[in-house]
């Protein structure tokens, strides 16, 4: 195992990772059983920078390395930051610096050369996303999952990877002694999600099939007690995909990278890919427009919910 840098940036905003990349490098820094004596940790908006910088000068106790942790994103500022990066310049060799960003670290503490190491936090999505949830059903419960289960266990449950992470603890007990997770258990465990029934809307409205666009949404509402605010937050997220993928392609990307960088659904993809190769964003923009304005009327009442919405849904099924 690789002793891990002087300086650790975590590089993200995805809590889950970040603490997945400190418990690793606990265990690296740590000899078995007294990893806790020599790890300290410190919030960054509260704790002076000579009370940090002290600690991590201070000699590990009884373990190889000393772990020194500061939680929270410091501001990427070369005068907020002096202190690190004059750190940097003589680290101390027996401690390990974590230390957090929401973005890239400075040029000036990037500049020295074998002090720093950058671990990815960011959140992941589209493919990324599914290849973590299918690595961690393997390492954590020892499971395979079938082909369409790791898409489908991501567009249920999101992108949050605490949950995530629980849920796939919970499928590998769901499922037995059986190898494989499926689609059918994910469904049977998770359900689905509210963004995921609202897909069925874009999906027949993308195909401007308006009948069946607005037959799903009267269900959804009247049938199926989905709040009219939580459904149009949804179709909501969906039309910014839209936008987001139809802007990346006006700004040279190929349509099918496009959808696929937007994060739209595995299995919508190929009737995405057309429409967003004809759309102009200006067009979708003025959807996202009539979406904020219908989501003022339902919160102060103007109208009844499905007279609100249905305007909504025929207009995103006569996009082109």
């Amino acid at each position: 195992m690789s002793s891990p840098a002087p300086i650790v940036a975590c590089v993200g905003a995805e809590p889950w990772l970040r603490e997945e990349a400190i418990r690793a490098l606990a265990a690296q820094c740590g000899a078995p059983g007294s990893a806790v004596l020599d790890t300290v940790s410190y919030p960054a908006r509260e704790t002076a920078p000579a009370l940090i910088v002290d600690a991590a000068r201070t000699p590990p106790f009884a373990s190889p390395r000393r772990l020194v942790v500061v939680r929270g994103p410091l501001d990427a500022d070369d005068e907020a930051l002096g202190w690190l990066i004059r750190y940097a310049q003589s680290p101390t060799a027996s401690t390990c610096l974590v230390v957090e960003f929401e973005e890239a670290p400075p040029a000036a503490l990037r500049a020295a050369r074998g002090v720093l190491q950058e671990v990815a936090c960011q959140p992941l999505r589209g493919g990324d996303l599914a290849a973590w949830v299918r690595r961690r059903m393997s390492e954590a419960g020892g499971k395979t999952l079938a082909p369409d289960a790791a898409q489908a266990l991501a567009a249920r449950a999101g992108a949050d990877l605490s949950r995530l992470a629980q849920l796939i603890e919970q499928l590998a007990l769901f499922v037995g002694s059986r190898p494989q997770v499926t689609v059918a258990d994910v469904t049977a465990l998770v359900g689905w999600s509210v963004e995921e029934r609202v897909f069925a809307v874009v999906d027949a409205a993308i195909r401007r099939d308006r009948a069946t666009a607005l037959r799903v949404t009267r269900r959804l509402v009247e049938e199926e007690g989905v709040a009219p605010e939580e459904l149009l937050g949804a179709l909501g997220k969906h039309v910014r995909r839209l936008w987001q993928a139809v802007r990346r392609v006006e700004g040279g990307t190929s349509p099918a990278q496009a959808v696929q960088a937007a994060g739209v659904p595995w299995r919508a993809q190929a009737a995405w890919i057309p429409l967003v190769s004809r759309l102009s964003s200006s067009v979708v923009t003025r959807t996202l427009e009539r979406l904020v304005e219908t989501d003022t009327q339902l919160k102060t009442g103007a109208g009844t919910p499905l007279a609100l919405l249905e305007p909504c849904v025929w207009e995103l099924a006569g996009l082109s």
